[in-house]
């Protein structure tokens, strides 16, 4: 995300960092503060955005989601037969375009590849997250249907199609989504109206 400040916006007495850590807290937010510039991309809150502006799951499947990160992973020798030379080994590079192919309550499923193999991002509980309930990178539980961050399973592991991956990189990736995707579905409901799910 690139911030853009001219000279002539920053305050007087106000020093340009305080002013740019500003606009990357607000822009978090989804907020655009005046000189700051229009970030590209937000980091998707449940809270903030989905319940804020109460973003159907219509709505939802309908918007262009990215990673905030690269997320390399790499397969488990003991479950599949990886090999030395790069097989076996998932890469989405960080601004990927992702598709949504289901919303449930509190997490979003979308897909990443060409063959339409999707991965979930779970919101944060906003209880213990400060309120934020960003979207995280997310697994099933081992024997379960449960979902839970990958940023919190012991060696951040995954498991797809029966394979065990190792995320290497990226394992607390974030949703993240243009702005102007959020603004245009507030805008196109008009001032004031009210949705029903």
């Amino acid at each position: 995300m690139t911030i853009a400040a001219k000279r002539s916006s920053c305050p007087r007495g106000v020093r340009r960092p305080k002013i740019l850590a500003l606009c990357l807290i607000t822009a978090a937010l989804g907020i655009v503060p005046a000189g700051c510039g229009s970030p590209r991309a937000v980091v998707f809150s449940h809270q903030f955005h989905r319940e804020k502006f109460r973003l159907s799951g219509q709505e939802i499947m309908g918007m262009q989601f990215l990673t905030s990160t690269n997320v390399l992973a790499q397969a488990d020798p003991a479950t599949t037969k990886a090999t030395p030379t790069g097989e076996h080994v998932l890469l989405v590079k960080q601004g990927t375009p992702m598709k949504v192919t289901q919303v449930g309550p509190n997490w979003i499923r979308v897909s990443v590849l060409e063959d339409g193999t999707g991965v979930h991002f779970l919101a944060e509980d906003p209880a213990t997250s400060g309120g934020t309930s960003d979207y995280y990178l997310a697994t099933t539980v081992e024997g379960s249907d449960e979902l839970t961050m990958v940023m919190n399973v012991p060696g951040h592991t995954v498991i797809h199609e029966g394979v065990r991956y190792e995320v290497v990189e990226g394992f607390a990736a974030m949703l993240t989504c243009e702005w102007g995707e959020i603004q245009a579905l507030i805008d196109k409901r008009g001032v004031g109206e009210s949705r029903e799910d």
